[in-house]
């Protein structure tokens, strides 16, 4: 478990920094502490639990970030939810956004929040695979 903090991994050519930052939600992201003696920000894969993490990721020089949090929205209604999501301050809910210089992904995941009910293609469960190559 990578809190506020990363990983160098070996590779058979080269290595992978992996930096994880804590959930925002919570008040225990912290971006800075995260890519603490991190050599070169840019080439790490970056795991933050919520995508509103993102910016402050990108400005600290993180250009590929993963995240969750979000359940795609939940119950997913056309138009609907992403615009209350937007009102709330959530503008990244699921799939591939720029940010800045870098990418974000946000993974609906496959659990749910508060009720078991997930509706909707946007809120769909999914593991998602990236290939990094």
């Amino acid at each position: 478990m990578l809190r506020n903090s990363h990983v160098v991994l070996p590779l058979t050519r080269g290595e992978l920094t992996v930096v994880g930052v804590g959930d925002r939600t919570t008040g225990h992201a912290d971006v800075d502490r995260a890519f603490h003696r991190v050599t070169r920000p840019n080439r790490a894969l970056v795991l933050a639990h919520h995508p509103k993490s993102a910016d402050r990721i990108m400005a600290r020089g993180g250009r590929l970030v993963l995240a969750g949090h979000t359940h795609g929205g939940q119950i997913a209604i056309p138009g609907v939810t992403r615009a209350l999501a937007r009102a709330c301050g959530l503008r990244y809910l699921s799939g591939w956004y720029d940010v800045g210089p870098g990418r974000l992904y946000v993974s609906p995941g496959v659990g749910s929040a508060v009720i078991g009910l997930r509706l909707g293609d946007r809120a769909a469960p999914e593991a998602a695979v990236l290939d990094l190559c």
